[in-house]
């Protein structure tokens, strides 16, 4: 009995930490904490944080390059449209006062600053629609501004009268041009979350937990979570089923304030607790946590993954993580890997010149009506087309009978067949009634 109670709890304990071997440590180019990271793809990310220090890799962190911020204070958090139009924004403490709007076009070669025109206000957060629409918030209270101009006017917003709508904002996420969230509070006050359904014009508010949210994360327009906490309570985490009209709220049960939250997968979440040199990861959507210890320990505070295979983070003394599942790619590999859901995910690289991977995951059980589709372990038809925007097909991948498991698909368009060109191009996954379509992108 007690070999048993043993082999049971390491089979648990295993479950919590075998994501760690996919994380490795990446050379980077500043010992300076790094406390924000964006990535707009899996090749190009941004990080930044003290003393002004912005970073930038374009090959999926091979390089990562220092670009001048033009600023010497701390970097509160950095965002960007695409690979061009990019803002962050920094806290002023000489002179005056405020906060730090810097701007660039043409991908942080070139970083323009300017002063808010508003002292003493200390922006944590910066978000855009386009590059016209955009907001920024912060604290110490009442810091909540919009523009429609590209950042030349800023002004509030309406906001309802709720007693907590003016307290400081530590996020701002949107999952379409008309509905988005923010969140923040203040310790030991409380968590509130603002909500807009008419693209920022007016934002509801709620008071959700005794402590603040640190950042939310959707995993569609229903489903959304929050992470944050203080020292001393911990960690809390809430979400909601309805597009919060409701949350539930959990405290959990290890230290550390949450931040950085990122999904791998709808079902695969993951959060960092900094200085407690921990993430925690929920592989169902949220509804349960479990911390496991950083790569070499590190001290995390931001963590982006750019599809379900690659993920980065950053944090304390300039370090860089690099996630990369390196899994089975058939189902012959490792039966323990056979999933539960169907998948298709998003190629990598993308862009890409001139060959891509492209993966997908066939579950063992597969109940449908379609004549295709087989149940249990037996076979299931799988198409995978390209296609241009104009929806003409460029080519079949695949169309055969697939077993259960995780399959991986190389396209290389160095064929004169193609006679490809930079663009926009998608391609889509048939498994009976199950369809799924993405972009990808072609540089030349």
């Amino acid at each position: 009995m007690k070999n048993l109670f043993f082999i049971i709890l390491i089979f648990i304990l295993s479950s919590y930490l075998y994501p760690q071997e996919y994380w490795t440590k990446l050379n980077s180019p500043t010992t300076l904490k790094l406390g924000k990271l964006f990535c707009i793809d899996s090749l190009n990310c941004w990080a930044a944080g003290d003393s002004g220090i912005i970073i930038h890799t374009s090959n999926g962190g091979l390089n990562w390059e220092v670009q001048n911020s033009k600023v010497l204070n701390p970097i509160q958090d950095i965002f960007f449209l695409n690979h061009n139009f990019g803002w962050s924004v920094s806290t002023r403490f000489d002179t005056i006062a405020g906060s730090y709007i810097i701007k660039t076009t043409n991908g942080g070669k070139v970083w323009e600053k300017e002063f808010f025109n508003v002292e003493n206000k200390f922006f944590h957060t910066i978000y855009f629609l386009d590059s016209l629409n955009g907001w920024v918030a912060g604290g110490p209270s009442q810091s909540f501004y919009g523009t429609t101009d590209g950042g030349h006017t800023w002004n509030i917003p309406r906001f309802d009268t709720s007693l907590y709508s003016s307290l400081p904002v530590m996020e701002i996420v949107f999952f379409s041009k008309q509905y988005g969230f923010a969140c923040g509070g203040r310790i030991d006050l409380m968590g509130v979350i603002w909500r807009t359904t008419d693209s920022g014009l007016t934002w509801s508010t709620r008071a959700e937990c005794c402590e603040p949210l640190r950042d939310l994360g959707f995993i569609d327009s229903l489903n959304i979570i929050g992470v944050g906490g203080d020292f001393e309570y911990g960690t809390t985490i809430t979400r909601t089923t309805d597009g919060g009209e409701n949350w539930i709220f959990e405290l959990q049960n290890f230290l550390g304030i949450a931040t950085g939250l990122s999904f791998r997968k709808n079902n695969d979440v993951w959060a960092c607790l900094g200085s407690e040199q921990k993430f925690i990861v929920s592989q169902d959507s949220g509804k349960t946590w479990n911390p496991i210890n950083t790569y070499e320990n590190s001290a995390i505070y931001d963590l982006v993954f750019t599809d379900s295979l690659h993920g980065f983070a950053v944090g304390d003394s300039g370090v860089i993580l690099k996630y990369q599942y390196n899994g089975p790619s058939d189902v012959k590999d490792n039966y323990m890997h056979t999933p539960s859901t169907f998948n298709l995910f998003q190629n990598y690289p993308n862009p890409f010149n001139p060959e891509t991977k492209i993966r997908y995951e066939i579950p063992k059980v597969f109940t449908n009506t379609s004549s295709q589709a087989k149940t249990g372990d037996k076979s299931t038809l799988v198409t995978l087309k390209v296609y241009d925007l104009l929806g003409n097909e460029i080519i079949t991948l695949v169309n055969e009978f697939k077993q259960p498991g995780i399959y991986e698909v190389d396209f290389n368009t160095s064929s004169a067949k193609y006679n490809l060109t930079s663009g926009v191009y998608f391609y889509q996954l048939k498994m009976g009634m199950f369809a799924d379509t993405k972009k990808m992108i072609i540089l030349r």
